[in-house]
């Protein structure tokens, strides 16, 4: 899954996640 998902894209879902990790 992460190696099928763009890097670009990881790093938005991931930012996504440390943002409601922080929230």
């Amino acid at each position: 899954m992460l190696q099928s998902t763009p890097k670009p894209q990881r790093q938005s879902v991931n930012t996504s996640i440390d943002s409601q990790l922080i929230n």
